[in-house]
């Protein structure tokens, strides 16, 4: 019977692998909790989640395209890529959802040219602090600001790109998507408008 520890080490990959997407499943699914939540609109919270997922997948696929091996950090990064994933998406679909304007691509422009400033402004500032932690000499303070400095740029560029042609796209216009009808939702842009007009009462 072989006794080695090369057994020991596949089992604990394994167990990190499996530990890694579940930490991701999981940390998607509350990402679209919390966006229904607050936005009180799933259509919204849909695309948002979609977009979402998309930065953690290029994210996860730029560490086998530097050819890093699967080990601890990379299981680290496996875990908490949804938290970095989701921050400026999320932004962006707050400013969408609370605009009044009556077409998507306004809603589209109003929400970039309320936020789009500070996304931008956010990710050069976490861009700067990654590129100082990814000169470490460390390996594993190394390759975590690598790979939160691929993250941010992936997760500007969905944020600021991506996530607002979608919306032009396919988002809603109006009520569209919302859970509870608010008081202040515009009509859509094709919705016929009510001119409905009283008859003048005829002169005896």
């Amino acid at each position: 019977m072989q006794t080695t520890g090369t057994w020991q080490k596949m089992r604990l990959e394994e167990l990190m692998i499996q530990n890694g997407l579940m930490g991701c499943a999981i940390g998607l699914g509350c990402a679209g909790l919390a966006l229904i939540i607050f936005l009180q609109n799933w259509l919204i919270s849909l695309l948002s989640v979609l977009n979402v997922g998309m930065v953690a997948l290029c994210s996860l696929a730029s560490m086998v395209w530097m050819g890093w091996k699967f080990g601890f950090i990379e299981a680290v990064c496996l875990t908490v890529v949804m938290g970095f994933s989701i921050d400026f998406v999320a932004h962006m679909a707050i400013a969408y959802n609370e605009s009044r304007a009556p077409t998507r691509y306004e809603r589209t422009q109003q929400a970039i040219g309320e936020l789009g400033v500070s996304v931008w402004a956010g990710a050069i500032s976490t861009i700067i602090a990654t590129a100082f932690m990814s000169q470490a000499r460390m390996t594993p303070f190394r390759r975590l600001g690598l790979f939160m400095l691929v993250n941010i740029v992936f997760s500007c560029f969905f944020a600021l790109v991506v996530f607002p042609a979608t919306l032009v796209l396919c988002g809603p216009q109006g009520g569209t998507g919302d859970l509870c009808r608010r008081r202040d939702t515009p009509p859509t842009a094709d919705a016929p408008t009510d001119q409905t007009s009283t008859p003048s009462s005829k002169s005896s």
